[in-house]
């Protein structure tokens, strides 16, 4: 709850404290290149759509599908990792929302942007969070 005072981007606890985890995650000197937005459309993410079957192309174009949030490199604006957070209960229970997810999943699949799916129910969230940033970066600095 005191986690939750300062910050209220969204109407889920959920996101608000995962806004909290990456703004102290992303202070740590190795990821000052990456910044983060919430909510980011996915027509904005994947604008050729040319490797999605009709299926997943009605659903980047939908106004109402994002990715909850978009880690990226502040110089190009590239993504380094899309963060889901999955309300444990809204998710297991919804088959529609689980089709949703499957379709997000092979859309980022397909484009290979790095995705980590959190469960509202999961922990140790910072360390997963920091293993796949660091895990990206090694690859990044690897095709230098």
């Amino acid at each position: 709850l005191e986690l939750l005072k300062n910050t209220n981007k969204s109407r889920y606890d959920s996101e608000n404290l995962m806004v909290n985890l990456l703004e102290g995650i992303l202070e740590d000197e190795k990821y000052l290149s990456i910044g983060y937005d919430m909510h980011y459309p996915l027509r904005n993410l994947i604008s050729d759509t040319s490797l999605l079957n009709d299926r997943e192309k009605s659903y980047v174009g939908n106004i109402n599908t994002h990715v909850d949030f978009i880690l990226f490199n502040k110089l190009d604006k590239s993504p380094v990792l899309v963060i889901e957070v999955d309300g444990f209960k809204y998710h297991d229970e919804n088959e529609a929302q689980l089709e949703r997810d499957k379709i997000k999943n092979s859309v980022l699949d397909k484009y290979e942007i790095p995705y980590l799916r959190l469960k509202t129910n999961g922990s140790n969230e910072e360390n997963k969070v920091r293993k796949v940033l660091n895990g990206i970066l090694k690859l990044e600095g690897n095709r230098k």
